[in-house]
């Protein structure tokens, strides 16, 4: 076929004598505590953990709408000091990683 060899042996997995089933009661635990599963109260911590992520999504949502308005308030000095302030920033994170790359004596220079 396409180079990639078939397999001739197929491992298959035991049903038990149910008959393929995947469980015998679907009201019991899938774990085999015997003891029925609360689905409400599944559904309810469902429901529970999907409105605190959406009451996050909406919190950070909200600090980005906050941020545009900042800096639509911010005269162009301000634009200008602040992007200053992040350019420098770069350049002493730059610097910093070549000081580190930069061995003295340096390695090519000492082998070869």
């Amino acid at each position: 076929m396409h180079g990639i060899p078939l397999c001739k042996h197929i491992r298959t997995i035991d049903s038990g004598g149910e008959g393929g089933s995947a469980s015998a009661n679907p009201e019991k635990d899938p774990a085999g505590s015997g003891e029925p599963t609360d689905w409400e109260a599944k559904y309810n911590e469902a429901v529970k953990h999907s409105r605190d992520w959406e009451k996050r999504a909406k919190d950070n949502k909200a600090a980005d709408e906050l941020e545009q308005l900042k800096a639509s308030r911010m005269t162009e000095a301000q634009k200008a000091e602040a992007h200053v302030r992040e350019l420098e920033g770069k350049v002493s994170a730059y610097e910093a990683e070549k000081q580190q790359v930069d061995i003295p004596g340096g390695y090519s220079t000492r082998c070869g």
